[in-house]
């Protein structure tokens, strides 16, 4: 059987801004290729639909960054001076919302991408589709799996 160790405050502030540095400058990146992707020649390639998705993409994507950025701009305003469990708390949550937005997006763009390339609707629906249902097992029923696992052993 394996022992579980508690962290202190400031280990989990710590491990929770370490999480939130990570995934920052992947979703800032990814924020960055939607900005400048409107000003790609192939962009006019997309009828009035597809680039109004590409709008709802940009959008997700952005709300993502502002959840994944929204744990620092708290610490530094609110707690500046304090590690509490309540910001742990809040920016546990915001880095767990931020990956809903985050997955969609990606998805939509994986659709409109793959329509450019392939132009063949179902197959790039399908694509998209099994790239969602992956993020999703992976960022949320794993982790869920796993923590009522650990929940249920003695």
């Amino acid at each position: 059987m394996k022992q579980v160790e508690s962290e202190s405050l400031p280990q989990l502030a710590t491990r929770v801004t370490r999480e939130a540095r990570m995934v920052l400058p992947g979703v800032q990146a990814l924020l960055g290729f939607q900005l400048v992707g409107v000003l790609d020649t192939r962009f006019e390639l997309f009828g009035e639909r597809e680039q109004q998705w590409y709008i709802a993409a940009l959008v997700l994507i952005a709300v993502a960054m502002g959840l994944v950025m929204a744990p620092a701009a708290y610490q530094r305003i609110a707690e500046f001076d304090v590690v509490s469990r309540r910001f742990i708390v809040f920016a546990s949550i915001a880095l767990t919302l931020a990956m809903a937005p985050l997955g969609v997006g990606i998805c939509i763009d994986l659709y409109l991408i793959s329509h450019l390339i392939l132009g063949r609707p179902e197959v790039c629906l399908t694509i998209s589709l099994v790239v969602g249902l992956l993020l999703v097992a992976l960022w949320f029923v794993l982790p869920l799996a796993m923590r009522l696992r650990r929940l249920k052993q003695p």
